[in-house]
């Protein structure tokens, strides 16, 4: 995934192939691990076709939020590590798998890696970071969209792009469904006839106008804020590690406060008895202005 070859090159195949492609076997390995955990259980929760069209859905969606979000750092913020940053590996996928898991399990409590236990609403994000810190090199752009999508997705929000369970359940039984898993029956599992577990899971909540109208202010209030500490914290960052450049041009002091300080330096000699100071000349000062320095 290189969101500069995708917009300037026009690389889109990209924005499916990073997902599949992988840059170790231990990198493959790790990821699959996780997959038969998570896809296991979700396939059994949902069936194999709400199992299938959701991970399709989920590689084309997390690649183009990784996507936006790189274009928002660099032209907002200034910033172009994310745009001209390179990854590849489905743990976009996975962590948006983790988020739904973690949606119809929500009083069980989760373990990071064996140090702690976290709730299960904030166990993405617990594993986000651990991750982070375990394998600096990981892409974080990529695991943090992914907890995005999958935020969006039990949300309710995708219900209009996903097939609904009715379809679902009327794909398993068409004739073409049947033929293809002719050879695998026995591991194919269908869509649940019940609506429950998909409206607990990913039911839109209904809302008066007057509360969406304020949502959405706080939501823009929200990311108002967001994009000025973004902003300020860049250039906090810009400055400590390039300085400020010509911006001191308007830092100067004045020939009261240069005379003030040489003067203030030059008292602290004398008293020391080493001699009088040897850089600049001494500036004579009245008893009333030297009486301020006491």
């Amino acid at each position: 995934m290189n969101p500069q070859a995708i917009i300037f090159q026009h690389q889109f195949y990209r924005i499916v192939t990073s997902s599949f492609l992988h840059g170790s076997m231990f990198h493959i390995a790790a990821n699959m691990m996780a997959f038969l955990t998570m896809g296991t259980h979700l396939e059994r929760t949902f069936g194999t076709l709400w199992h299938l069209t959701t991970i399709l859905w989920s590689v084309v969606l997390v690649s183009c939020a990784e996507l936006l979000m790189a274009v928002f750092a660099m032209y907002v913020c200034g910033w172009t590590g994310w745009i001209d940053g390179h990854s590849l590996g489905f743990s976009g996928t996975l962590f948006h798998l983790l988020v739904i898991q973690c949606k119809i399990n929500p009083s069980m409590d989760q373990s990071v890696f064996g140090l702690f236990r976290v709730s299960s609403k904030t166990y993405p994000y617990a594993s986000l970071v651990a991750i982070q810190l375990i394998l600096p090199n990981v892409s974080f752009l990529g695991h943090l969209c992914g907890i995005i999508v999958g935020e969006i997705h039990t949300m309710g929000y995708l219900n209009y792009i996903l097939p609904s369970a009715q379809r679902l359940r009327l794909l398993d039984e068409s004739t073409l469904t049947r033929r293809i898993i002719s050879s695998g029956r026995e591991n194919y599992v269908k869509t649940p006839f019940s609506d429950d577990i998909f409206n607990t899971s990913f039911a839109r909540r209904e809302s008066s106008p007057s509360s969406l109208s304020s949502r959405r202010t706080a939501v823009v209030r929200f990311l108002s804020t967001g994009c000025n500490f973004v902003k300020d914290a860049v250039l906090s960052l810009k400055v400590m590690i390039f300085g400020r450049g010509d911006v001191n041009e308007n830092i100067r002091l004045s020939e009261t406060e240069i005379s003030t300080l040489l003067v203030g330096i030059g008292d602290s000699q004398h008293g020391d008895g080493e001699g009088e100071w040897d850089g600049l000349e001494t500036i004579p000062l009245s008893d009333q202005n030297e009486s301020q320095f006491i």
